[in-house]
């Protein structure tokens, strides 16, 4: 395929895109397990409440992916379809992108003003989106749990801060061990109100609602955890925002993140430039994603020592590191 045949498939995306979005959105693959092989359309439209020409016309659409069969006017479940049904995380991560395709509609309005639409900050507001947005990054973060206790669990003990908090994966995950830990999980008030509604609470996790760059303490942290936080800070306030979290942590006690680095080849990096435009959308600003070089230097300028770069397995979403540092005692504010 040429490169113009590609960019002739890349613009037309948006309609396969939002069509099987819709689908699993609209709840049409489950349906079709739980009625079995013989659904006809019109079982089909009786029980989803929908029109029966479009409902057709998805379902063919679905049929040319291969998560659909018709056979003497009865439509049922492929085996990718089944896959793709019993796969939560697939699911889920539909339900949140179902929600996401209108912010890239304000795209021409960022790219003119330089500012975001703010878009989750808007969203949020609506308690099922918050739930689509926590239940897909709930899932995504599965794939990783067991890696992150092997590569850095050692270093959670005591006082836990986790910034930008989401679900908080694997501080609740800790947290059910035993471990002689207290997490802290801090987002955005709408997403922590979600976040009680759908996720066990413990005695040793609180969570506290707040803005990172307006929220204040006077307690000192021994581990501040930021799972794809630091993704969403501009490029020119690293610093600004790496020395307030280096200001919550206790002397030689450890920060650790999870998140999104950029690496030397160029045509691997179009998943991040999107990622990237995508924060501006989702946020006040525009992120920016780092290089390995870049981070190292920001953590350094910011009080951080022995610092450690590792790429995760690869998962269900772009590849990322873990990055695991020390506060430098030498450089105590």
């Amino acid at each position: 395929m040429s490169s113009i045949e590609k960019m002739y498939d890349e613009i037309r995306a948006y309609k396969q895109s939002r069509t099987i979005t819709t689908a699993i959105h609209l709840g049409i693959l489950t349906t079709l397990r739980r009625l079995g092989p013989t659904a006809s359309l019109y079982d089909l439209s009786a029980e989803l409440s929908f029109a029966q020409n479009w409902l057709a016309a998805v379902l063919r659409v679905l049929m040319q992916y291969g998560l659909v069969n018709e056979e003497e006017h009865s439509y049922s479940l492929t085996k990718v379809g089944f896959q793709a049904e019993n796969d939560q995380a697939l699911k889920v991560f539909a339900g949140y992108h179902f929600h996401c395709f209108n912010s890239w509609a304000h795209l021409p309005k960022a790219i003119r003003s330089g500012k975001g639409n703010s878009f989750h900050r808007q969203r949020i507001k609506d308690k099922d989106f918050c739930r689509s947005y926590l239940m897909s990054m709930a899932e995504i973060a599965k794939s990783h749990i067991a890696c992150l206790e092997q590569e850095c669990g050692d270093y959670f003990l005591g006082e836990i801060l986790d910034i930008g908090a989401g679900p908080s994966s694997f501080c609740r995950y800790l947290v059910q061990k035993d471990r002689d830990i207290k997490v802290t999980a801090l987002d955005l008030p709408e997403i922590v109100l979600s976040a009680k509604e759908l996720f066990r609470e413990f005695t040793n996790f609180e969570w506290m609602p707040g803005d990172f760059l307006s929220w204040t303490t006077s307690k000192k942290f021994d581990v501040v955890y930021c799972g794809h936080f630091l993704e969403y800070c501009p490029k020119e306030d690293h610093r600004l925002w790496l020395q307030k979290i280096r200001s919550l942590i206790r002397g030689g006690r450890y920060l650790i993140l999870v998140l999104f680095l950029r690496e030397g080849n160029a045509a691997e990096t179009e998943d991040l430039d999107l990622f990237e435009i995508s924060t501006g959308l989702n946020g006040d600003n525009l992120g920016y994603i780092m290089n390995k070089s870049e981070i190292t230097t920001a953590l350094q300028e910011s009080g951080f020592t022995k610092i450690k770069i590792k790429r995760l397995p690869e998962g269900p979403s772009y590849s990322e590191y873990l990055v695991t540092c020390q506060t430098d005692i030498n450089k105590e504010e």
